[in-house]
Formats: C-alpha cells, sequence, structure tokens
C-alpha cells in the first residue's frame, strides 16, 4: 500500500505539516481524483492521508483530490449529457439528486457532499442540468475543504493515540449510514413521477 513508503515523509508535529515524496502524494491524490467515477472510500483516504502527512498536508492533497474530481464529473456530465449520465449512475439516485438541486440548488451540494453515491450523482446532475459554473465550484470547494479537513484531522489525532483502526472504521461507515438515512427520509417518489425522466 502507498502508505508503506515512508522514506519520504518529514515529520514536523508541532504544526501538523509533512512533506512527502511524490509518488506518495500522488496516488491517493489520484485516487481520490477517479472516486467521482469508481466506489473508492473517500473518507477512508483521507484518514489515512492525516495519519500519515498530518492535518495540513493530508487535508490539502485531500481536497486537491476531491476537487478535482468534482470538476472531471461535472464538465463530463455537462459535455456528454445523458448518455454518460445513465451509464455511470443509478436512475433511482439522479431522480433524488435532481429534487435535491431543484428545490435546494447549489445548497444541496454542499449537504450532500460527504454522502458516498448520492454526493457523487449530485455532481453529475448539476452538470447535466448546467449549473452556472461559480454556483458549482464555490460551494463544492467549500464543502470539500471542510470534509478533508475533517478527514485528515481524525487521522492525525487517532495515529497519535493509537485508535486508527477505530478511525478507519468510523470513517468507512459514517457516510454510508448517512447515504441510508437520507433515502429513508427524503419524500421523493410523487416530485420524481412529474419531473423530466432520463432518456
Amino acid at each position: 500500500f502507498f502508505f508503506q513508503a515512508e522514506d519520504g515523509i518529514r515529520d514536523t508535529s508541532v504544526t501538523g505539516v509533512q512533506t512527502c515524496a511524490l509518488p506518495i502524494c500522488t496516488l491517493p491524490t489520484t485516487l481520490l481524483v477517479v472516486d467521482i467515477f469508481l466506489p473508492i472510500p473517500s473518507s477512508v483516504l483521507g484518514t489515512l492521508l492525516g495519519s500519515r502527512l498530518g492535518w495540513v498536508s493530508g487535508g490539502l492533497l485531500c481536497w486537491v483530490g476531491l476537487t478535482l474530481g468534482t470538476i472531471a464529473g461535472y464538465l463530463t456530465s455537462r459535455g456528454f449529457g445523458v448518455p454518460i449520465v445513465k451509464k455511470l449512475c443509478n436512475p433511482q439516485e439522479v431522480e433524488m439528486a435532481r429534487v435535491l438541486v431543484q428545490r435546494y440548488g447549489a445548497i444541496a451540494l454542499v449537504i450532500t457532499r460527504g454522502i458516498p453515491v448520492l454526493g457523487e450523482v449530485m455532481i453529475f446532475v448539476a452538470g447535466l442540468y448546467r449549473l452556472e459554473w461559480w454556483r458549482f465550484i464555490l460551494p463544492v470547494a467549500a464543502a470539500n475543504l471542510g470534509l478533508s479537513l475533517s478527514y485528515a484531522v481524525l487521522g492525525q489525532l487517532a495515529q497519535a493515540h493509537g485508535w486508527l483502526s477505530f478511525a478507519l472504521t468510523l470513517a468507512a461507515a459514517l457516510p454510508v449510514v448517512a447515504l441510508l438515512s437520507v433515502r429513508k427520509l427524503l419524500v421523493v417518489s410523487s416530485e420524481i413521477k412529474e419531473g423530466p425522466k432520463l432518456k
């Protein structure tokens, strides 16, 4: 695993800033970029980054990866439209995301950003319905920053106190619980029938 190669890492525990060798930095960031297209647990990756690189460096790398990934997802769906969204997303999730975007606008991107599956689908729907660029990137970048720093702080604290395994389990479980809760609490069935369908 990429974190085993720690020769390029220098610890500056007072500030939480660490430097790392290029492969160690680029691989997790790349995984976070493709997380928009593949089922990669960004919360676990962000927590691991914080545990190895500190909350500043780890949080920054996580933020860069997440933000580049969301930009890639937005541009992909905006450029290729319905066919690519149908291929990448579950129709039910698309309709849930559409309702949220129509009801709450850009705020929906912030609310769902840390929720697996739905958070990614929201990005594709924003591009599909051509949400204005500035209304997309500003809230998404801010939400990604908050998530990234949270993951990294959790990782650094867990590493320092010897409960990293528990922290990784927590980072993996909480987003899934959030997704299940949203699916159960969000009443969209009647609204979905009234909205435009993907054809």
